[in-house]
This record gives structure tokens, sequence and C-alpha cells, in this order.
């Protein structure tokens, strides 16, 4: 079973429907008028509502790079902090050592 058009009418879109059965057998069903429908919404409102959509999604993603920008920067500062204070516990134990060993061997370290 086959169906065929035809386009009789350019401006009204009215379509001759036939279907078609073997090599013989062709029914005329009738013809066909193809409405438009019209938009709910009309396409100045669609290009701006669209417009706004793409500015709403490229505001979140500068602010989402620039949070993790701001993050990662954080990071590092903690971690140089960390560093910083490792060296200071590194010094402050070594003075500690120090000073125990000088107090042990009765003063020998002072100077005066």
């Amino acid at each position: 079973m086959s169906i065929v058009s035809q386009r009789v009418g350019t401006i009204t879109r009215t379509v001759c429907l036939q279907v078609t059965i073997g090599k013989n057998l062709t029914f005329f069903v009738g013809y066909l008028k193809y409405e438009e429908t019209e938009l709910a919404l009309p396409l100045e409102y669609i290009i701006l509502i669209s417009v706004g959509g793409g500015v709403l999604i490229l505001s979140v993603i500068v602010v989402i790079i620039m949070y993790r920008m701001k993050s990662k920067k954080n990071n590092s500062m903690m971690r140089r902090m960390q560093i910083q204070m490792d060296n200071l516990e590194s010094k402050v134990a070594k003075e500690c050592k120090e000073g125990r060993q000088a107090v042990s061997y009765g003063g020998a370290g002072r100077v005066g």
C-alpha cells in the first residue's frame, strides 16, 4: 500500500491524496488542507526569552568559574600557611632541644 500526494494549490496548501494498492488498484481519498498553527507567543517574545535564558546560563557559568578560581587561591594560601606553621614548629622544637642541651651541660652554651 502506498500513499501518493500531489500538490493542487500552492497558496491554499491543498494536497490531493490517493492510496495505491498493487499496480492497478488506486483509491482517491480526497483533498488535504494544511492549516498553519499560530504560536502561543509572538516571535519577539520567544527571542527575548531565549536571549534572557542564554544570558542567565552565561552568568551562572561565570559565577561558577569565579568561585573555582577563588577557592583554588584560598587552598593555595592555606597550603602556604601550613608550610610556614610547620617550619615555625620545627624551629621552635630545635631551639627547645638546644636549650635543654645547654641546661643539661651546665650552661656551656651561654655567653656572658
